[in-house]
């Protein structure tokens, strides 16, 4: 009887013999090098691959060339399938190697193009698909703090600083005009340097610092930091439902948050909801302390005014 080890090493000759050349690597065991990347010989050699994330079924990471710097990479796993996306910055500085990750299918990252300083990239997984998505700051100056990068149901919430608020909270959708500044809280050039922002239910909590406290805890429900009423109201229904309510108060209160829903999918304008969302504050109010407890009801007027806020006329042009 042969040896395991002799027919393993049989198995080996024929696969050299049937696809041409050594295989990858001759290491015993079941991982294998994919591919030598970086073939300088040098103490410094290998392309330091690292930040892997599967995205619409391509794994993309970073690695680094003397050529080119650490810039984007995939992989489907084959020799051949493992390539430079794109030279973002072309020669040797490279774009960066800084936090990525994806929303919505789409892979975003942050890099440095030798031009327009740190700023939001995005990539579909091609050349031509891989571009500046904004810039946050304009010029050479850093916009975007490449270790801030957090999907929040489909969108982007991240630090960075456009050049005039300081480090703040920002949010986007992947497109120039939808990335915008969500709130200041350290008014002015001050930054909150806001953190570990974490999505737990409805609600996004993070670290920030502001002028009085420190840095401390801080917490927004996420359809409202995401400028999305639609989800708002339905996550405004599911907070009632929680309180376990008499059955027609609770049919009351839900069927006004439909309502709101339904002209809001028509397009009515912000008016419409905002005279249901008065309606379902009325009633709420009504209904406290009775049937509604004191220590719930400011909540639901609170998350109310919030949605009516993101209807109001002014922040529909500005978002």
């Amino acid at each position: 009887m042969r040896h395991p080890n002799a027919r393993t090493a049989g198995l080996v000759v024929i696969l050299s013999q049937l696809f041409g050349g050594a295989p990858a690597s001759q290491a015993s065991g079941p991982a294998h090098l994919v591919k030598d990347i970086n073939t300088t010989p040098t103490v410094d050699s290998g392309s330091a691959p690292n930040r892997f994330l599967r995205v619409g079924g391509i794994t993309f990471f970073m690695a680094k060339l003397p050529a080119t710097g650490f810039e984007l990479w995939r992989t489907d796993g084959t020799e051949a399938g493992t390539f430079l996306v794109k030279d973002s910055n072309p020669g040797p500085a490279g774009s960066g190697n800084g936090s990525i990750t994806a929303a919505s299918g789409t892979l975003y990252f942050g890099a440095y193009d030798g031009a327009n300083g740190d700023e939001l990239w995005k990539s579909d997984g091609t050349e031509a698909g891989t571009v500046l998505v904004t810039e946050i700051n304009p010029g050479p100056a850093s916009g975007f703090t490449i270790e801030g990068l957090n999907d929040v149901n489909g969108m982007l919430i991240f630090q960075a600083d456009d050049g005039v608020h300081g480090q703040e909270l920002w949010r986007s959708d992947g497109t120039g005009s939808g990335t915008v500044l969500i709130q200041d809280i350290a008014a002015g050039p001050a930054a909150s340097f806001p953190y570990q922002i974490t999505l737990a239910g409805n609600r996004i909590f993070f670290g920030a610092q502001d002028e009085t406290n420190g840095r401390e805890l801080w917490t927004a429900r996420s359809a409202i930091l995401l400028n999305q009423p639609g989800r708002a109201l339905r996550d405004l229904g599911d907070e009632a439902k929680a309180l376990g309510l008499p059955v027609g108060i609770e049919a009351s209160l839900t069927a006004k948050l439909v309502a709101a829903a339904r002209a809001l999918d028509r397009k009515d304008g912000g008016s419409t909801p905002i005279l249901v969302l008065e309606a379902f504050m009325r009633e709420v109010e009504a209904q406290s302390p009775r049937h509604i407890p004191v220590a719930s009801a400011p909540a639901l007027l609170e998350f109310a005014l919030e949605i009516a806020g993101l209807l109001e006329p002014d922040n529909q042009r500005s978002n």
